[in-house]
């Protein structure tokens, strides 16, 4: 149990550090304030990060077939499309217009023989406008739209299928499968990956506590470099191993002793947006623990691992300072992982804030336990490898670096 010793040994130094506590504690604090102040209401009206506020939808239709007028009037003029969603029917070039204005978020075009093309069982394909800098309105607008293009190919392999048994009998089904059409439209079923996309808004407040929380468990973390190399620099890292103390329960005390700083960190940064900032970190406190737990092991592990390749603490500074902006800005703790290029949202996969700051958004956005297991296990899997990198470093060191 020297592990233990070592990890409350660490927490009781970090207690102590004033400044530290400052750094870890007030600054994010600050920051959560100053940017969900800033941008707040940009939030609101970009749709950025969830909101699910009713916004224009400009549509025209070249086609006079059937499918054309089930789209706009069972699917847009469903019920529960028309909560989010208010449609304007235009011309296509009027559309376009409207949404290079930022009269609309999106305008939908039914191309000239579209449910001609379907019913012959040939590529058929709607086309959307969309404003960029309301990306998730585009997200929902898009969803509804790949409900019904997912019934629409249903409809083209039953009309191949029908017509290679019995040739000429399609045409006269179609009237009937397009009321079952409708019929799965007003049960639901068609709405089913719209809701999916419709979730609870996220403020700007929440999606900064949550950023500026990832960041700041970052550099917490890797502050916690510095107890190992000051043990490294005194030669008190090399008579621990001579000790009883091997290498493998000096490094989980380390990695304990990180853990509980930062826990304590997310607690009180946690309690105090929830109290000072009303910030809603949702209802499942299962998933936020799980995704809490997974984040700061993560975390943790990074710096365990710098603390046991650096040779200097001056060495771990610059490295982690470099990590932590670069994961910062790749991550979405700085700016809005919905309105970064793709290319950016997938490096950002490579960072662990970004994984825990997609956990964290999902939780805020009213989803449950299960929906942060994919975060959660991918973290996880992160604080593993680099534990295991960690042991695999000290012992290189220990063989002729230190």
């Amino acid at each position: 149990m020297k592990f233990v010793f070592i990890a409350f040994k660490d927490l009781r130094i970090s207690l102590r550090d004033k400044k530290g506590i400052a750094l870890t504690i007030l600054m994010p604090l600050i920051l959560i304030f100053i940017l969900g102040m800033a941008f707040d209401s940009r939030f609101g009206d970009s749709d950025s990060v969830g909101s699910v506020s009713k916004y224009k939808v400009a549509f025209y239709a070249k086609d006079e077939g059937l499918l054309a007028a089930t789209l706009r009037q069972d699917v847009f003029g469903s019920e529960e499309i028309s909560k989010m969603i208010e449609v304007v029917d235009t011309t296509e070039q009027a559309g376009k217009d409207m949404v290079s204005k930022g009269e609309v978020s999106a305008f939908v075009l039914v191309p000239e023989g579209f449910t001609d093309r379907v019913m012959r069982g040939e590529k058929a394909e709607l086309e959307l406008y969309s404003d960029p800098g309301k990306p998730w309105r585009r997200e929902i607008t898009k969803a509804v739209l790949n409900s019904f293009t997912s019934q629409v190919a249903a409809i083209q392999t039953g009309v191949k299928a029908i017509d290679a048994a019995e040739p000429g009998i399609a045409p006269r089904l179609i009237p009937a499968v397009m009321e079952k059409l409708k019929a799965e439209n007003e049960t639901g079923e068609l709405m089913q990956e719209t809701t999916r996309a419709g979730r609870k808004q996220v403020s700007a407040f929440q999606y900064y506590a949550a950023g500026m929380t990832v960041m700041f468990l970052l550099f917490t973390a890797l502050a916690g470099t510095k107890s190992v190399l000051e043990e490294k620099e005194a030669g008190t890292f090399g008579r621990l191993l001579i000790s009883p103390t091997q290498r493998a329960s000096f490094l989980a005390g380390k990695f304990l002793g990180i853990m509980l700083v930062s826990l304590l960190q997310v607690l009180v940064i946690y309690l105090v947006t929830r109290l000072l900032f009303k910030v809603d970190w949702g209802s499942s406190l299962p998933g936020l623990a799980l995704l809490t737990l997974a984040e700061v092991a993560a975390s943790a592990a990074l710096a365990v691992f710098v603390a046991a390749i650096a040779k200097s603490s001056k060495t771990a500074d610059a490295l982690g300072t470099i990590v932590v902006q670069v994961m910062a800005l790749l991550g979405g703790s700085m700016v809005p992982l919905m309105v970064m290029p793709k290319f950016l949202q997938l490096l950002g996969k490579g960072t662990i804030n970004g994984w825990a700051l997609t956990g964290y958004l999902k939780l805020m956005e009213g989803r449950g336990y299960a929906a942060v297991l994919p975060e959660a296990s991918v973290l996880a899997l992160i604080a593993a490898a680099f534990l295991t990198f960690s042991l695999l470093g000290m012992r290189f060191q220990e063989g002729g670096r230190i």
